[in-house]
């Protein structure tokens, strides 16, 4: 009695933590969908096993190409800041110059 218990608290715990990793990695819907297919339409998945894999490897190159947009912006505002920090050390060197009027 106890022991089913302990397993099936570790196993609520499993999947709780891959969930949440999941969703870090935006994984959610991914991760949905194979376990949809697998615990609501079995037959429909053994007797389309091109389209089940097509459709959950479609879903994970979507995610790739949402982390690639990520990355791509991030490196973009991380090049803007830097530019944006450029120019406002230039306008305050040509400030000083100003004043010391050496310009």
């Amino acid at each position: 009695m106890y022991m089913i218990l302990i397993v099936s608290c570790a196993a609520l715990f499993l999947i709780g933590i891959l969930f949440r990793i999941a969703g870090t990695l935006r994984l959610s819907v991914p991760l949905l969908y194979a376990l949809v297919v697998a615990f609501f339409f079995p037959g429909w998945s053994t007797r389309n096993p091109a389209l089940s894999m097509g459709i959950l490897y479609g879903l994970i190159g979507l995610c790739v190409l949402s982390w690639i947009v990520s990355l791509i912006r991030k490196i973009r505002e991380h090049r803007a800041e830097r530019a944006l920090e450029e120019f406002e050390a230039r306008a305050i060197i040509e400030t000083i110059k100003r004043k010391q009027g050496t310009v």
